[in-house]
């Protein structure tokens, strides 16, 4: 595990995106799909502005994938995390 851990290690830029406030607490938020709602309501504090950002840059990074439930009748995105996003949640071990 430590070796996956090792070659999924970010870049001077991942880096930067991981000292950010929020990053780390979104992606403990989303090992399991997660709606903007649920994931705004699990960080209190942060404007719908600032969690859409951060999310961006996550899937901008192939940390955290978007994907549109249409199981609904409204379809609505759901948010995962995924690849280096995933292994970073899981070396932390934060769970909110």
């Amino acid at each position: 595990m430590a070796h996956r851990i090792l070659e999924a290690a970010p870049d001077e830029d991942g880096f930067d995106l991981v000292k950010r406030s929020w990053p780390v607490p979104i992606l403990a938020l989303t090992e399991a799909p997660s709606r903007f709602s649920t994931i705004r309501s699990g960080l209190g504090a942060i404007t719908d502005r600032a969690l859409s950002n951060s999310l961006g840059m996550l899937e901008e990074r192939d940390w955290l994938r978007r994907e549109i439930d249409v199981s609904q009748r409204t379809p609505f995105p759901t948010y995962q995390a995924v690849n280096t996003g995933k292994i970073i949640n899981r070396a932390i071990g934060l769970s909110l």
